[in-house]
């Protein structure tokens, strides 16, 4: 399992991506239903149109920020 979880990070960098441990995910712009920027550990907004959302075990916060967000 290591190997294929290495693996997909690898892909998502090598394709332009960004992987950011140990950091929450804040909020969400969103317009026209479609992501544009992220804001990772309430700091910078990270302009963006795809997102992959990793929530290890402790995911409340993260289901309730995108259910605020329909």
């Amino acid at each position: 399992m290591p190997a294929i979880i290495q693996a997909m990070r690898e892909s998502i960098i090598k394709q332009g991506g960004e992987v950011h441990f140990n950091s929450r995910l804040t909020d969400l712009k969103i317009e026209n239903n479609k992501i544009k920027a992220v804001q990772i550990n309430s700091a910078d907004w990270k302009n963006s149109t795809h997102l992959i959302l990793a929530t290890g075990h402790s995911a409340r916060d993260i289901f309730e920020l995108l259910d605020s967000k329909k």
